[in-house]
């Protein structure tokens, strides 16, 4: 079964209660953050003020050259579609309106980490590495750092960074453009 069919299955057949997002990659369910709106959201947890800050910051510096794609689905497998924080997606004419977002279009993901960090570092990074997403950073708030993982090997990521403020990062497909981490950071 596909991604499509399994969600008409879990929110039809009440499999899993229809008012929560769920996960199902892997095989096995697991509930998912619920999103809040962004008014709410913004006074309650620094992530969201810095999902919008970096989203300015990838979309001035790669303005024409990648797509930044925000809280929206990435789908990874047939049974396994997170909504990173922030994409950077191959360029296309029509933004993806009349294609569905898939690993192989992702350059970059940036996931925001306030209280999710063990399972962004852990869950969501074996499953990236294993699509085959070049490069994920990982704002770690709890400590002040970006964690830089690039070059996915089945699912594990060869090279790590942890970077802090002061250091400067660079995405391996556009390594002209540098971005401080104190800013990515807040």
């Amino acid at each position: 079964m596909h991604m499509e069919v399994d969600k008409k299955i879990v929110h039809c057949g009440g499999v899993l209660p229809a008012r929560r997002s769920w996960d199902i990659g892997c095989g096995r369910p697991c509930r998912t953050h619920r999103r809040r709106s962004h008014s709410n959201e913004s006074r309650r947890r620094p992530s969201r003020g810095l999902c919008d800050f970096a989203t300015r910051l990838f979309t001035a510096a790669l303005a024409g050259r990648a797509l930044v794609n925000v809280q929206n689905p990435l789908q990874l497998t047939n049974y396994t579609e997170p909504e990173p924080d922030i994409v950077l997606l191959k360029v296309r004419s029509d933004d993806y309106r009349s294609k569905k977002v898939k690993s192989e279009d992702a350059l970059l993901v940036l996931e925001i980490s306030d209280t999710t960090l063990r399972y962004d570092s852990i869950v969501k990074a074996l499953r990236y590495a294993a699509a085959g997403i070049p490069e994920l950073w990982i704002e770690n708030l709890a400590d002040n750092e970006l964690i830089v993982l690039r070059n996915p090997s089945g699912s594990q990521y060869i090279e790590r960074q942890t970077l802090h403020c002061g250091d400067t990062v660079s995405p391996l497909i556009f390594p002209g453009v540098y971005f401080q981490v104190s800013e990515l950071l807040g």
